[in-house]
């Protein structure tokens, strides 16, 4: 049975978003990243390039080369034919169409703010993956981020 995560209340979707990525790969896990434009895109990969002096999240454009060995794949779209496409879907789009974007894996990773606008998104998301019978985990990630 496919899973989708929900992670609520995030006050800056890319910043959560790199750390999220960072656990799911310090745990060998691969995912497909889906943005909404090719700017963002850009900028995300290079964020994930530079944690630090010495740390980055390994990442290309699912288009790219090396994209089999690669275990962060960035894209626009979810590639009709790709062999080894990875089981972990990261949705950073505002689409709310799901089914363009969860045909091909096991678990989709949801971001959700604090705002009106992602209410709405999160909650058509929501009633498509019950209808689908997705198993959902919600967090509520407010204590995380109190100070």
């Amino acid at each position: 049975m496919p899973r989708v995560d929900f992670y609520h209340n995030v006050p800056d979707t890319l910043l959560f978003a790199r750390k999220l990525l960072q656990t799911v790969y310090q745990k060998k896990n691969r995912v497909f990243v889906l943005l909404a434009a090719t700017e963002l895109l850009n900028e995300f990969s290079l964020r994930l390039w530079c944690l630090g002096d010495d740390a980055f999240i390994p990442n290309c454009p699912v288009e790219a080369k090396e994209a089999p060995k690669t275990p962060i794949l960035l894209g626009l779209k979810i590639p009709d034919s790709f062999a080894q496409l990875p089981t972990i879907l990261l949705n950073l789009t505002d689409s709310t169409e799901p089914k363009t974007y969860t045909k091909s894996f096991k678990r989709i990773l949801e971001i959700t703010q604090n705002n009106a606008e992602s209410s709405i998104l999160t909650q058509i998301r929501l009633n498509y993956y019950q209808n689908q019978s997705f198993d959902i985990f919600e967090h509520d990630m407010t204590m995380h981020h109190a100070k």
